[in-house]
């Protein structure tokens, strides 16, 4: 059931979208919604809906139908992708409140990770064009991680739920290595078959991951613009291995890290075992054996600072 603080009147300029599970919404509640009532009075078209997840979905296609807008979602990585998804082609500029766990998208395009900051960014802002990648038909922005780290992301969010008074910060760095710690005592390899520009390669790997353009460091500033698929092949071959990896990869540039191979295309073919656990963005989806990606050059407009 939604909770929506007003109808999606055609002549609303402004859609603020709030997943009101996220993480960061509950706190900043009162600031949007009072946020929202000073543009109102100020003469803004507004359009506030605080709703919950699976209501989410219809609210943004009753928007794609109206004229172009500025709708801006608050939630985490997965709830922008998929808001983007549903409003693709429409004509609106996306914008971000950054109320989930990682935020990188935000953190990418220098959206302030402070609300207040960021709510301000919608009205002062400008529109930048970024790329996204497509895999079989559905969208990231960010990265597509394949194996071991979306089975550890699953367990992270079970954990998640029993601190949430935690910085969101350090309940993610904590949660993701003890959740990892745990996911890896029983975890075996991936085969994969990868096909770039018609060569062909094959191995098995504990995880890898795909991105939109460079995302590593991950939690570092990232170009969005460069029409490339980045493909992150870890070299090791035991899970303690694999482990160090993963957490130097919160930090360090991929040239700094000797167990990572780095390849790069505008299309990319992967072939895998279904069901093999993956998310996009960090939400979890149904994966088919064989998985096409493609870059897609400046097919978003978000709201920078």
């Amino acid at each position: 059931m939604s909770d929506s603080k007003s109808n999606t009147n055609p002549e609303h300029s402004i859609h603020l979208i709030i997943n009101k599970n996220a993480g960061g919404a509950q706190p900043n509640l009162e600031l949007i919604e009072q946020t929202s009532q000073q543009w109102q009075q100020e003469g803004r078209g507004v359009a506030l809906h605080i709703l919950d997840p699976d209501a989410i979905d219809q609210c943004v296609k009753d928007i794609a139908e109206q004229d172009s807008a500025i709708v801006v979602v608050g939630g985490g990585d997965g709830t922008v992708r998929r808001c983007a998804e549903l409003l693709r082609d429409s004509g609106h500029s996306l914008g971000i409140l950054p109320v989930g766990t990682a935020n990188l998208l935000a953190r990418s395009l220098d959206v302030p990770l402070d609300i207040a900051a960021a709510l301000q960014v919608v009205i002062d802002g400008k529109d930048v064009e970024i790329d996204a990648v497509e895999m079989n038909g559905q969208l990231f922005f960010n990265v597509c991680s394949v194996g071991l780290y979306p089975a550890l992301t699953k367990k992270r969010e079970q954990r998640r739920k029993s601190h949430l008074h935690w910085p969101k910060f350090i309940r993610w760095i904590v949660d993701t290595s003890v959740s990892g710690y745990e996911v890896m005592q029983s975890w075996r390899h991936v085969r994969f078959k990868l096909t770039i520009d018609g060569e062909v390669q094959s191995g098995k790997v504990i995880s890898f991951a795909l991105a939109n353009n460079d995302k590593l460091p991950l939690f570092e500033k990232a170009r969005l613009d460069s029409g490339e698929i980045v493909i992150y092949l870890p070299k090791p071959t035991n899970r303690f291995e694999f482990f160090v990896l993963m957490l130097r990869a919160i930090i360090f540039h991929p040239k700094e890290i000797a167990l990572l191979e780095v390849q790069r295309s505008k299309e990319v073919t992967i072939e895998i075992p279904a069901g093999t656990p993956m998310t996009l963005d960090g939400e979890s989806v149904t994966v088919d054996d064989k998985l096409i990606f493609k870059s897609l050059p400046g097919c978003y407009r978000f709201r920078t600072p």
